[in-house]
C-alpha cells in the first residue's frame, strides 16, 4: 500500500506511507486541488493507477486522474450514492449503489446506466475469478449477482435493519459478513455470518451495534475487525476484532476516545497488523499492532470529522 486516502468535510486529503527506503514525512497530510461540492462520503482508488481517484460528494461524483491536482465531474446525472464498486479485472467498469438502483459505467465514467432498481447501502465483490457481487439492502437483505449485476439473487439476515457493511473471505465466497445500522435511537443488530454464500445466517455477536464498517485481514482471513457507530441509549462503540471467524468479537480500542463512533476502517494488506480507524468527531487512528494500542495520525488534517478511507495499491 503506496498512499492512503482520507475524506475529510471538505476536501480529500493524502498520505504517503514510507517505506524502509523512503525519504517522505510519516503520517502527513496534504490537502489535494478539491473536489469542490461540499461534504466527500466515498472514495474509491482504480487498483491499476493510484493516480486515478473517484470522489462522491453532495453535488456528484468526481474523477481525477492526477491524484487530485484537477477533478471533473463524471456522474452528477446520477442519484444519492451510496458505494462504489471499481471492478478489479476491468477498471473501465464501475458499479454504483445508489438510493434509485445500481447503475453501472462501462467507460470509465463518461455515461452511466442503470442495471438494477435494487437499493443498496453496501457494494463489493467476491473473489471469483468471474465478477460476483454482494450487495446489502434494507430490512437484512443480502443480494447476490453472478453475472455482474445483471440479475440478484435475494438472501435475508432477518435482521430488520440496513446492512451497511459487507466482507467477503478472501479466497472462500461462502464465508460472508454483513454489518447492520439501526437508527440514531436504536442500535442496529451487529454482525451476522453466513457459511454457506447467503443461503443461511446466524448473529454472530455484537447484538446491540451499528455496524459502519468490516474488513478481513487477507494474510489471515480467521481475522477481521467490525468498526462501530454511537448513538442512542447503548454505548460501548468503537472498534472489535475477532480471531475465530466471526464466532467471538473482543473491544480493542485502547488509546481512541470512550465510545468512538467509527466511521470506516482500512487495513493494510502488506502489513495487517497496522489498521486505521476514521471517527465520526475525532480524526483518523491507527494501530501497529493489530488493535492492542491506537494512536492519533492527525498532522496537517484540520477537520475532526473522517467520513472514508480508500488505500492507493
Amino acid at each position: 500500500m503506496k498512499a492512503l486516502i482520507v475524506e475529510v468535510s471538505v476536501a480529500i486529503m493524502l498520505v504517503n506511507l514510507m517505506s524502509a527506503s523512503a525519504q517522505i514525512q510519516y503520517n502527513v497530510w496534504v490537502p489535494t486541488n478539491g473536489p469542490l461540492g461540499g461534504d466527500v462520503r466515498h472514495v474509491t482508488v482504480y487498483p491499476s493507477d493510484p493516480n486515478r481517484i473517484l470522489a462522491n460528494t453532495q453535488n456528484g461524483l468526481f474523477l481525477t486522474t492526477n491524484g487530485g491536482g484537477r477533478w471533473t465531474s463524471v456522474g452528477q446525472s446520477v442519484p444519492s450514492v451510496r458505494a462504489i464498486l471499481i471492478a478489479p479485472t476491468n477498471p473501465n467498469n464501475i458499479f454504483l449503489a445508489t438510493e434509485s438502483g445500481v447503475f453501472l459505467s462501462t467507460n470509465d465514467g463518461t455515461t452511466w446506466g442503470a442495471i438494477s432498481g435494487i437499493r443498496l447501502h453496501s457494494l463489493v465483490a467476491g473473489p471469483q475469478i468471474s465478477l460476483w457481487l454482494y450487495g446489502g439492502g434494507d430490512s437484512g437483505r443480502v443480494y447476490v449477482s453472478s453475472d455482474r449485476g445483471m440479475t440478484w439473487q435475494l438472501h435475508n439476515t432477518h435482521s430488520q435493519w440496513s446492512v451497511t457493511a459487507l466482507a467477503i473471505h478472501p479466497s472462500n465466497p461462502n464465508l460472508i459478513y454483513a454489518g447492520t445500522t439501526g437508527d440514531f435511537d436504536f442500535p442496529g443488530d451487529g454482525v451476522f455470518r453466513s457459511t454457506d454464500g447467503g443461503t443461511s445466517w446466524s448473529n454472530t455477536a455484537l447484538p446491540d451495534k451499528s455496524i459502519s464498517s468490516l474488513v478481513i485481514d487477507p494474510s489471515n482471513p480467521s481475522v477481521s475487525y467490525a468498526g462501530t457507530r454511537a448513538g442512542g441509549m447503548y454505548p460501548g462503540s468503537g472498534v472489535f476484532k475477532s480471531t475465530n471467524s466471526g464466532s467471538n468479537w473482543l473491544s480493542v480500542g485502547v488509546g481512541m476516545p470512550a465510545d468512538s463512533s467509527v466511521r470506516a476502517l482500512l487495513l493494510n494488506p502488506l502489513l495487517p497488523l497496522q489498521v486505521y480507524a476514521a471517527l465520526e468527531f475525532d480524526g483518523l487512528y491507527k494501530t501497529e499492532n493489530g488493535g492492542a494500542s491506537w494512536f492519533h495520525v492527525n498532522a496537517n488534517l484540520d477537520e475532526g470529522y473522517v467520513e472514508c478511507l480508500a488505500s492507493a495499491p
